[in-house]
């Protein structure tokens, strides 16, 4: 851009980067936005770009190169990129926008499509994330891969919802549990997301009813739910459910996995260390096991999933039992697999 009140306009934007990409973004979306703006401008000072922005579209088919090929911090992912250059694009509309100055917003250019579609095709990194564990593996990192303090209590919880829920680690986030102690006894809310269910006249044994209402394919309308019975693989889920209650007693009508402080307190954010929390219990039970660089937040989801194939399970349960979303004919949207029914598979498996 020739028109020097224009670029140095641009550039103070630059600064403002907060305050502009912030408007209109959630908070997830313009921490990665950011990301992806930082990220850039070291491709600018590596290539010893004076004024980066606004950019061109030949200069962002070198940054392609740049992140897939050079990156010294390390190379990216095809994907990342894509989500990185959104960031660069929204910047150039909002920046458009601000100065009435009618720049070409690189990313829609031929040349960064064609290098884009190039990249998804040949660059894309295989997925190590999420790899499944055995079931042996699970069952001795929730008896033994935690400590016996109000921490590792609350993160062994985390590894028993995640898994027998199974539960997003963002989906087990947002849980909110509303109960009181009535003696030695739980009462929970109706409108608890978490609460344990006595049972009925077919079958009395209790279990554990999980409304989620924030996560993919659902919405505080139209919620999903998820059952988690009294005893799988050797583990006695509502009991280890109630004493959490009982005994930490997390604030009531507050997030069920909010983090312990200190002897009685709890932090009011959300819980959003489960990935590193599960990496540290696996590798203290496994200290020398490669595998364990592959522990995830997701882990645990997948793990259940691969244990209810190998069960020989159907592809539709599966998938009801967490909630994933599979192409489906117009008659299963009729039906779905009953509570009761993932209640007997999850009590079944071995």
């Amino acid at each position: 851009i020739r028109d020097n009140n224009v670029r140095n306009l641009c550039a103070g934007l630059t600064v403002g980067l907060s305050q502009l990409m912030r408007e209109g973004s959630s908070v997830n979306t313009f921490n990665t936005n950011r990301r992806g703006f930082q990220d850039f401008l070291c491709f600018a000072r590596d290539l010893n770009l004076d004024s980066p922005l606004p950019t061109t579209g030949p200069i962002l088919v070198l940054y392609v190169i740049w992140a897939l090929t050079w990156r010294p911090q390390g190379i990216l992912d095809s994907s990342t990129v894509v989500t990185y250059l959104n960031g660069l694009s929204t910047w150039h509309e909002q920046a458009r926008a601000a100065t009435g100055f009618n720049m070409v917003n690189p990313k829609k250019t031929a040349e960064v499509r064609s290098a884009l579609r190039v990249a998804i095709k040949h660059y894309k990194k295989p997925s190590c994330a999420k790899r499944p564990m055995t079931i042996a593996q699970w069952t001795l990192m929730l008896k033994s891969g935690f400590k016996d303090t109000r921490s590792g209590r609350h993160q062994q919880l985390c590894l028993l919802l995640c898994t027998l829920g199974p539960l997003r680690p963002s989906a087990s986030a947002h849980l909110r549990c509303l109960y009181r102690v009535v003696g030695n006894k739980l009462v929970f809310s109706k409108d608890s997301d978490v609460k344990i269910v006595t049972g009925d006249a077919t079958d009395d044994r209790p279990y554990v009813l999980i409304r989620v209402r924030k996560d993919k394919n659902v919405t505080s309308a139209n919620p999903r739910y998820h059952y988690i019975p009294d005893k799988c693989l050797g583990v006695q889920c509502v009991l280890l459910l109630a004493e959490y209650l009982l005994v930490e007693r997390p604030p009531s009508g507050s997030y069920l996995l909010s983090a312990p402080i200190g002897k009685s307190a709890f932090r009011l954010t959300r819980y959003t260390a489960q990935g590193a929390s599960f990496r540290k219990a696996f590798e203290r039970v496994f200290p020398n096991d490669p595998f364990a660089q592959y522990v995830s937040g997701g882990s645990p989801r997948k793990s259940l999933a691969q244990w209810l194939w190998d069960n020989g399970q159907e592809r539709r349960l599966i998938a009801d039992v967490g909630g994933w979303f599979t192409g489906q004919d117009a008659v299963d949207s009729y039906f779905k697999t009953q509570g009761i029914r993932i209640l007997q598979v999850l009590r079944d498996l071995h």
